[in-house]
């Protein structure tokens, strides 16, 4: 288990430097923020695989198949509030920031789910390229974020 912990930060490490290398500014809504933190876990998967992807985001056993069951109500209320666009610092953290619940969901609920979220959207991005572009942390890196959104036709 230390081994697994002393490999995940370091694929954080390496994942938030990567990152930060191509942002070059700060992002300013929920969508930009949870399209980052999607290519954040994405990276994190590639060079953790030995992890599965409810560790990466920390979610007890619980927690992900209640997060599951409610993927496609979470969307939907996203969508219906206009919480994408949201510049709302709160928001933010209530969506993408670790903690015991989420405010909007209830109890049973993770507080990040909008990593959750992005994570499936990333994938079904993912899905739609090339099988050399999917192991390409490069190529992943420097998609515009406009462009994941549009190609991934995420909907719940």
């Amino acid at each position: 288990k230390t081994q697994q912990t002393k490999q995940h930060r370091s694929g954080c490490s390496l994942a938030s430097t990567l990152l930060s290398e191509v942002r070059g500014t700060l992002l300013c809504d929920l969508g930009q923020e949870m399209v980052q933190a999607g290519k954040k876990i994405t990276i994190l998967q590639k060079l953790l695989p030995q992890n599965n992807i409810e560790n990466i985001l920390g979610y007890s056993p619980a927690q992900w198949q209640q997060i599951q069951a409610s993927e496609s109500d979470i969307w939907k209320y996203i969508l219906k509030m206009n919480l994408l666009f949201s510049k709302d610092p709160k928001l933010l953290k209530n969506m993408m920031e670790d903690g015991p619940f989420n405010i909007y969901f209830g109890n049973d609920i993770p507080s990040n789910v909008g990593t959750y979220i992005v994570y499936q959207i990333v994938q079904a991005w993912l899905k739609k390229q090339s099988v050399e572009k999917q192991d390409d942390l490069q190529y992943l890196l420097r998609v515009p974020i406009s462009q994941i959104w549009e190609q991934s036709a995420y909907q719940q």
